[in-house]
């Protein structure tokens, strides 16, 4: 059960994400930030093109979900969904007004250990079939954050539902997710199944009944409010400064530097477009990646990591712009109440520096990231590289 409450702390905070981020608007890619510079380019994940082999260790399970063994109902207060769980588990509301987000877990010591999410959002219209698979992106890379680049998932359809299967690793521990997209008109329904890689042959039968008992009722559309049109992206006081360019024993084109906010607002979701330019000024390819703060207070900065696999013949220069969103959705849920103290850098190993300290939380916090930076002797940046802290709770 370990796993389980290790887990689930980032799973709320980026299902929420996911479920905020109009995810039937196909933002662009989320990038991998964490890929050190002394290793080989970042690879993409790319939906419907990598393979997983024998995701599952147990039979399907039957259609039919068996209520001897979910004989406990829950309907969301405004009747707008219901489903069955076994006895003895526990349903948890994280719902906010624009979206239903339900976690259902098994009981500490139970016989079965496994968690199901269930993820509502009203899109005030019909999803077409073959909107799911932009969809599914752009939640999974929410879901997953910056892991996702590095795993691979497999994909089947099962009569509505686009069905992506996965698996990641916990706190030393692997972890399987199974998660069913499907649309429920006027809403868009996600379904996550989660156990423990070892235990999901066991788990397995039971999250399914729990999921496929899962009922939308249509009629209760007004209890879930379509979210607010999207806020326009702006890029007013963003600019980017103290860059470096070079190229990698690989090929590869690395920019780093940093995003400064120099505007009297906070700024989350900065993104940065480098185009590489021919000697008349002409576009020749483009990246666009995130700075590495989710959030940019006025007046402060935050690293930057951009990255070319391959560059264009005859570039000559290029050409940043910045923009964001005001700072709103995670501004409420990030906080940067931490000192960090006793910086030291070691002796560089195969190319490889490490930095290490003494981090001193101000207020109780979980899934903490912390960013390093190294700037040469006229502060240019050097290298960027963001880790996490082990640690569960801070």
């Amino acid at each position: 059960m370990f796993w389980l409450n290790r887990f689930f702390a980032v799973l709320m905070t980026t299902l929420l994400l996911a479920g905020c981020g109009l995810p039937w608007e196909t933002p662009p890619p989320e990038p991998a930030l964490t890929t050190p510079l002394a290793t080989l380019p970042p690879t993409r994940g790319a939906l419907l093109t990598s393979t997983l082999a024998a995701p599952f260790t147990a039979p399907p399970p039957s259609a039919t979900p068996d209520l001897r063994l979910l004989s406990e109902q829950f309907v969301a207060p405004s009747g707008v969904l219901a489903f069955r769980y076994p006895p003895g588990w526990s349903v948890t509301d994280h719902s906010e007004e624009s979206e239903l987000l339900l976690q259902v877990q098994s009981p500490a010591g139970g016989t079965v250990d496994g968690l199901l999410i269930v993820n509502l959002l009203n899109v005030a219209g019909d999803i077409a079939p073959s909107q799911l698979p932009a969809l599914a992106d752009s939640y999974l890379r929410n879901f997953f954050s910056n892991q996702f680049d590095a795993m691979i998932f497999s994909y089947r359809e099962e009569g509505d539902a686009l069905i992506a299967t996965t698996v990641s690793q916990s706190g030393g521990e692997a972890i399987q997710f199974e998660i069913r997209f499907a649309p429920r008109p006027p809403f868009y329904q996600v379904l996550t199944l989660i156990a423990a890689e070892a235990a999901w042959a066991q788990a397995a039968p039971i999250l399914d009944g729990i999921a496929r008992s899962v009922a939308v009722n249509p009629a209760q559309s007004s209890a879930l409010p379509t979210p607010a049109a999207a806020t326009t992206r702006q890029g007013m006081g963003l600019s980017v400064q103290n860059g470096s360019l070079y190229l990698a024993p690989t090929g590869s084109l690395y920019l780093v530097g940093e995003v400064l906010n120099e505007s009297m607002q906070g700024y989350e979701d900065v993104q940065v477009a480098i185009a590489l330019l021919d000697s008349a000024g002409a576009p020749l390819s483009h990246e666009t990646w995130r700075a590495q703060r989710k959030v940019l207070p006025a007046g402060e900065r935050s690293p930057l990591l951009v990255i070319f696999n391959q560059t264009p013949t005859g570039w000559a220069s290029f050409r940043a712009t910045v923009d964001a969103l005001p700072a709103n959705f995670y501004a409420r849920r990030i906080t940067t109440a931490f000192e960090v103290s006793n910086v030291v850098g070691s002796t560089p190993t195969f190319g490889a520096y490490a930095l290490s300290g003494q981090l001193t939380g101000k207020e109780e916090a979980r899934f903490i990231e912390i960013t390093g930076t190294l700037y040469d002797a006229e502060g240019r940046v050097l290298a960027v590289e963001t880790s996490t802290v082990e640690q569960d709770v801070l």
